[in-house]
C-alpha cells in the first residue's frame, strides 16, 4: 500500500490510498475512492475504489500452463503406478518360488 509492504490484514486503508494487489502472477492496482459503510454486494463495493492498472498488463496470460509434470520413477507413485503395482503384489505367490 502506497509502494510499502504491509504484512497486517487490520491495516487501515483510507480514502486517496494506492493498493497493489499481488496473486501468482497477476497484480492490480487499485485507488481507493472512499470507505465502505457497511460489508456489501460487489457492485456496491466496486464503486469505492478506481482500477488503475495498465491495459498492457492485464492482457498478459498468466505464464501457469496447468499442472507440473514429474519423470516416471521419480517421486512418489502416482495413483496409477500404484494400482499397478498392488497388482503385481496380489498376483499369487510368484516371489515366493
Amino acid at each position: 500500500m502506497n509502494d510499502q509492504k504491509i504484512l497486517q490484514a487490520s491495516h487501515t486503508v483510507r480514502a486517496g490510498d494506492r493498493v497493489v494487489l499481488v496473486a501468482g502472477a497477476r497484480s492490480r492496482i487499485l485507488v481507493v475512492k472512499a470507505a465502505g459503510v457497511r460489508r456489501g454486494p460487489y457492485e456496491e463495493a466496486r464503486q469505492l475504489y478506481d482500477d488503475v492498472t495498465p491495459a498492457e498488463q492485464e492482457s498478459q496470460p498468466s505464464n501457469s500452463s496447468g499442472p507440473a509434470i514429474r519423470r516416471a520413477g521419480t517421486g512418489r507413485p502416482t495413483k496409477k503406478e500404484r494400482r499397478v503395482l498392488d497388482e503385481l503384489r496380489s498376483d499369487g505367490d510368484w516371489w515366493s518360488d
